[in-house]
């Protein structure tokens, strides 16, 4: 059973993707969460909270909460810019600390289960974990969750040795061409405390700390049925990724 503040994201959330609440809504306050979920005021500003961090709604003093506009009625295009654009300036890239894990979405955070496709949480979850390196130095830590209906033991090892998730999903193109929902923001890196183990693990903790914030990047992947396909979490350093927005 989900804990009662991911029972109201998630109903929260899928009024918003049905379209029941719409860019710019006001949404329920604590007191009508209180009452229509029978919770305390702690659970539900935990779940509004956390909401608003992911990106989904905004919070006005006085005024009441909101769902985000994200930029309404603009045509945007958004440019991603990593070290693959700085290799010709000689960056040596490459990609490995692979590993393949099968983890218990009870345990860990029932919302991405239910995100793609599994609210009751039967097919198990699979995290796909990449450490990204620039003249070997660690820029980016990435997981990608999959359920794990998709996967069997060989497609596991391939992916653990560098294979391409598109293909062991047998998807129609790369994942990267299919729509997806990215929210960006910064955290520190005391804020992601299995990242600080990482950083430090990997000898990097000299480099982070010139620069202890990172931008956290979620991506949820979509199929041509608008099926939720895989869900990513990556922390990229400043110095090596940057977004640009161009509008009309």
């Amino acid at each position: 059973m989900l804990p009662k503040y991911q029972v109201i994201k998630t109903d929260i959330l899928k009024a918003i993707e049905t379209g029941d609440y719409k860019p710019g809504d006001r949404i329920y306050s604590e007191g009508e969460l209180r009452a229509k979920y029978g919770v305390s005021n702690t659970t539900a500003v935990r779940a509004l909270n956390e909401l608003v961090n992911d990106g989904y709604l905004v919070r006005r003093q006085g005024e009441g909460t909101f769902v985000r506009r994200n930029l309404n009625h603009q045509k945007a295009w958004f440019s991603e810019f990593s070290p693959v654009v700085l290799s010709a300036s000689g960056q040596r890239l490459k990609v490995n600390e692979h590993a393949v894990t099968t983890i218990d979405p009870t345990v860990f955070d029932p919302t991405i289960s239910a995100l793609l496709g599994d609210p009751l949480q039967s097919q198990g979850l699979t995290r796909i974990h990449q450490v990204a390196y620039a003249n070997d130095i660690p820029w980016k830590f990435q997981d990608r969750y999959i359920l794990s209906t998709y996967l069997d033991a060989h497609a596991r090892e391939r992916l653990a040795s560098g294979g391409s998730l598109s293909r062991e999903m047998r998807l129609d193109r790369n994942m990267a061409d299919y729509p997806t929902r990215t929210v960006i923001n910064i955290q520190t890196i005391a804020q992601a405390p299995s990242l600080e183990a990482e950083i430090t693990a990997l000898d990097a903790t000299a480099y982070y700390q010139e620069t202890p914030s990172t931008f956290r990047i979620t991506k949820t992947f979509y199929g041509p049925d608008h099926q939720a396909l895989a869900y990513l979490v990556s922390y990229d350093h400043p110095d090596y990724y940057y977004l640009e927005v161009m509008t009309d």
